[in-house]
């Protein structure tokens, strides 16, 4: 086997599965910043499409990175702070269905896409925090004031 004098490799191009985290600070429907931290796992499908792989896009990692934070500033921006934590399988579908097509045009198929954090503002999370005592702060009052009434019911 040999090779000629003037063949070169322009790229080589792993067929394995590779993954990019991508991080994005995001604004709510309610004003509140929240960082979203996702993994996108990705691969080259098979050989024949690793040419396209290898010439269609410079930097996979920089454009897919970009078509997620599209995704999610657009997605995040129409949902308040409190639904965000619910809705992270959705945020991972739209980024998913928004992205395999173009990407397979480029010779890259995606995996899966995983939302793997969301971080609001520490302050943010200090007021959800004193919401959330205070809310059971009053129930537990709400609770023991029935209790003291049915004592005294008794009593009687």
């Amino acid at each position: 086997c040999c090779t000629c004098w003037n063949e070169v490799v322009a790229k080589r191009v792993s067929l394995r599965a590779r993954e990019l985290p991508v991080s994005v600070t995001c604004k709510t429907k309610d004003n509140v910043f929240i960082t979203v931290e996702v993994v996108v796992v990705y691969r080259v499908p098979n050989v024949t499409a690793a040419y396209d792989a290898a010439y269609k896009l410079t930097s996979v990692k920089a454009q897919l990175g970009d078509y997620v934070e599209d995704v999610l500033r657009s997605k995040v921006a129409s949902i308040p702070i409190d639904d965000v934590f619910v809705v992270s399988r959705e945020l991972a579908h739209a980024i998913r269905v928004a992205t395999a097509e173009r990407f397979e045009s480029y010779g890259y198929e995606l995996i899966a896409t995983l939302v793997t954090g969301l971080e609001p503002d520490p302050r943010v999370r200090a007021s959800m925090n004193e919401i959330d005592a205070s809310r059971r702060l009053k129930l537990a009052q709400i609770h023991q004031a029935e209790a003291t009434k049915a004592i005294e019911i008794k009593r009687a």
